[in-house]
Parts: structure tokens; C-alpha cells; sequence
């Protein structure tokens, strides 16, 4: 966890709960790490909706295996790499030349960019390589895989021995199935799911983890997040998902700080909630205020489980040859 005193208006972002999921995570991820100790080329998705907590897992993992600067050059354990938004074999290989410190991540070929990734990985001594939001590697008209590009990671696989992990959306999974190299090197995915209020299991982990951030901004007077009444009202206001327990919390504690005070009422968790959830008081009613009722809660859950939720865009009416398809996605 990063040193809150530094910046108290950050003191919620710089928070990292490790509830059990996300330990079993990091667990999975060390484990990994190991295989790629040993050079065992092996593909490992992680999935789950956006605002799970997969980029904080990304973060802290790569922080226990930092970039350092030895009389040899610079040694990059874990290289961390985030998927363009239309990824080609260019714009993919300029972007991991760019993180390897290449000078010149623009210039020559897709092939030729592959031969410069492979011996500055090897120089690097990077044993890992993190491919977050995989899922750009899946047109979202079609939903098929991109598979230029996804033919281009698996020439880097088949050309470096490393430990390629995955994060993304579950329709990542869809661009190593496609692939048949890659689908052989993989390993079972990893779901980190949000927290579900009616799974008992899943419900005490949620109100821990309210527990624990109440701790962690132990200098501000809120309500006491883990009681029955406060806690159910969070998972309405956030659908438990993690990203929006933390924006909600971080825009009440910053408010509070711009206002000198310390004490943050449920009133105040209302109004940061509806500035930081897409929807709120639109399609969702705020759990907040104090005229909410608490009744009817499976309709009021089922609701707030689709906060957060990806909008499904519409399949065309009519259907193309394959041919087609692979023409508009590049080959």
C-alpha cells in the first residue's frame, strides 16, 4: 500500500484491499511467476468485469518485480503492457519496443519489430509480459478474434520463452481459443467476479472489505460501513464492484477535505455516489438518501448487478461470408 500521508486527498486510491479472491490472484500469479523462472512458455488468462479489481492486481504484482538499472543495462522482470484500442502487429510491437525502451519503437516492419522485441526481451531479461484489456483483440461488431494480431503474440510466444498472462473481459478468451498455439499453452482461466450479495460466502467478503476501508480512513467519522444498514446500501450503490466502493469513498473523503471537515454522513455518500456512478438517479434510485426503503431487495439487487454493466451493441441484421469478416478485420 502506498504511503497515504504523502497526499491525503489520495488516501482511498492508494488503498489495496486484499480480499480473497484477490489474494487467490496474487497466489495464481506467483505461481506463474515460477514457471517463468524455469522458461516454461505458458498463456494464463485472468478475467472479469471491468472494475473488479484486475489492474490493482496487475500494479501489485508488478511492483514485487520492479524495472532496475544494473551495470549491464536495465533488467525488466515483469513487462507490463497495455492493448492498444485497435491492436495490429505494428501498433502492438511499437507499444512493447516503447516499454522496452527501444529508441526507435516506430521504425521497420512488423517482422522486423518482432526480432528487435525478442532480443531486447532477452537483453531484459523479462521473464513475464502482462497483456491487459485483451479483450481489443476482439472485434466488437463480429465477435471474432483479431487474428493478425493475435498470430503476432503467438510468434513472440513460439520466439521467446516467457509467461504471457492475460486480463481482460471474458471475451479475451475467445482470441486464444481462436489461436491454436496459443489455446495449447494455456492454462484454465481466472474469474475475478464481483462480489455478490446474495452468496452468503461472497456477502461477508464484501462487508470485510467495507471493514477494511473503513480502517484505512480511520481519520474521517463515517457511518459504520459494515453494519447490516450501511453495508447493504453500498453494495445497492455500487453493484460490488470494487472500483466504485473506492471512487465513491475517494470523492466523499476528498469533498470532505475541501469543505475542513471530518465527518462524512450518509448524505455525503450520496452525493459522491452520484457524481462518480454512470446512471445514478437516472436509472438507478440513490440507496443513500434516507426516504430509501429497504424492501423488495432480490428486485433492488438484481438492479444494482447491472451497474457497470458493458452496453451490448447491436449484431447486424443480415450475415456476411467469413471471408468478409476476415477482409474488414485485415487479411
Amino acid at each position: 500500500m502506498a504511503d497515504n500521508a504523502c497526499d491525503p486527498r489520495r488516501i482511498v486510491n492508494d488503498i489495496v484491499i486484499q480480499h480473497d479472491a484477490f489474494r487467490r490472484m496474487l497466489q495464481r500469479m506467483r505461481s506463474l511467476w515460477c514457471d517463468a523462472q524455469s522458461h516454461i512458455p505458458v498463456v494464463a488468462p485472468f478475467i472479469g468485469e471491468t472494475g473488479t479489481g484486475k489492474s490493482t492486481a496487475i500494479k501489485a504484482f508488478v511492483a514485487m518485480h520492479p524495472r532496475k538499472r544494473t551495470p549491464d543495462g536495465l533488467v525488466i522482470p515483469v513487462l507490463a503492457i497495455n492493448t492498444p484500442s485497435k491492436p495490429t502487429p505494428r501498433n502492438l510491437a511499437e507499444r512493447i519496443l516503447r516499454a522496452l525502451g527501444d529508441p526507435r519503437p516506430s521504425s521497420g516492419s512488423a517482422s522486423a519489430k518482432l526480432d528487435r522485441i525478442v532480443m531486447n526481451m532477452a537483453a531484459a531479461q523479462v521473464r513475464m509480459m502482462v497483456l491487459d484489456d485483451m479483450q481489443h483483440f476482439v472485434d466488437k461488431r463480429q465477435h471474432v478474434a483479431l487474428f493478425e494480431a493475435s498470430d503476432y503474440l503467438k510468434e513472440l510466444l513460439v520466439s521467446y520463452d516467457h509467461v504471457l498472462m492475460c486480463f481482460g473481459l471474458s471475451e479475451c478468451q475467445l482470441v486464444i481459443e481462436s489461436n491454436e498455439q496459443l489455446k495449447t499453452r494455456s492454462k484454465a482461466a481466472f474469474e475475478l467476479a464481483r462480489f455478490d450479495w446474495i452468496e452468503q460466502s461472497s456477502q461477508d467478503q464484501f462487508v470485510a472489505v467495507l471493514a477494511a476501508f473503513q480502517k484505512s480512513i480511520a481519520g474521517f467519522d463515517l457511518p459504520e460501513l459494515a453494519s447490516p444498514d450501511v453495508s447493504i446500501r453500498v453494495y445497492l450503490a455500487t453493484g460490488g464492484l470494487i472500483r466504485y466502493v473506492s471512487a465513491i469513498l475517494s470523492r466523499a473523503v476528498r469533498t470532505a477535505i475541501d469543505r475542513d471537515k471530518s465527518k462524512i454522513r450518509l448524505d455525503d455518500l450520496g452525493a459522491a455516489w452520484s457524481e462518480e456512478v454512470v446512471g445514478a438517479n437516472r436509472d438507478y434510485p440513490n440507496p443513500f438518501r434516507s426516504g430509501f426503503r429497504l424492501n423488495d431487495l432480490q428486485t433492488k439487487i438484481d438492479l444494482a448487478k447491472t451497474i457497470g454493466q458493458r452496453v451490448i451493441r447491436p449484431t447486424a441484421s443480415h450475415t456476411r461470408e467469413p471471408r468478409a469478416v476476415l477482409a474488414e478485420v485485415g487479411l
